[in-house]
């Protein structure tokens, strides 16, 4: 529809895997696999493996947000229980740090409170951190990739959340081969997506002419 309408060529991608694609092309070319762990109202995923985008029979892979982390917990929108991303999102920050001072919170309120070390702020970014590092744990088992960055709006909130998911990692890695140093934080902060997108679209179009 959006050829038909615009006479441009158009393609989908889902937004983590449009992240991991401009990660790949912007910051690490070199390297011939990348995992994306996006942490934005929900949690994503995106895979570049082998040198190219891991998009799935289904177009499901890496939809790291619905891997059950808490089996028989919290509901999730998509029908099941315990799903990643109801542990793992800023939805959930807001929600938690709303619910222990009885007040609205903007994110930029709860950057800067984390940021300035608030304990009920840093509290719930570091229950966060512990479960993402379960799932960063997992992609690596699973796919084994050369790094693995973090982005989405959590990406914000600077070295210091890395610095608690590295150090949830330590005893997770202390048993694998890979390291903590292999986990990084974006340096396209929010825009990666977007980024990643306009690339891959350039890409196709050029194949296309080819």
């Amino acid at each position: 529809m959006v050829e038909r309408e615009t006479g441009l060529k158009a393609t989908v991608l889902n937004d983590s895997t449009a992240a991991a694609f401009g990660e790949w092309k912007i910051r690490y070319p070199r390297y011939s696999s990348l995992a994306m762990l996006t942490v934005v109202t929900g949690l994503g995923g995106g895979l570049f493996l082998d040198r190219r985008l891991l998009i799935g029979a289904r177009g499901e892979a890496a939809e790291l947000g619905q891997i059950i982390l808490h089996p028989d917990g919290r509901n999730c929108d998509c029908g099941k229980k315990g799903c990643a991303e109801q542990y793992i999102s800023l939805t959930v920050a807001h929600k938690e740090i709303e619910s222990l001072l009885g007040i609205s919170v903007s994110r930029r309120d709860l950057i800067e409170g984390y940021v300035q070390g608030k304990s009920e702020f840093v509290k719930i970014m570091r229950a966060i951190a512990r479960e993402l590092s379960l799932i960063v744990d997992l992609v690596f088992l699973a796919v084994d990739p050369e790094i693995a960055v973090i982005g989405g709006g959590v990406s914000e909130f600077g070295n210091g959340f890395l610095s608690e998911v590295r150090k949830e990692l330590d005893s997770l890695s202390s048993s694998s081969l890979y390291e903590t140093n292999n986990v990084v934080v974006t340096g396209l902060e929010n825009n990666v997506g977007i980024i990643g997108a306009t690339l891959y679209s350039m890409g196709i179009e050029k194949m296309r002419i080819r």
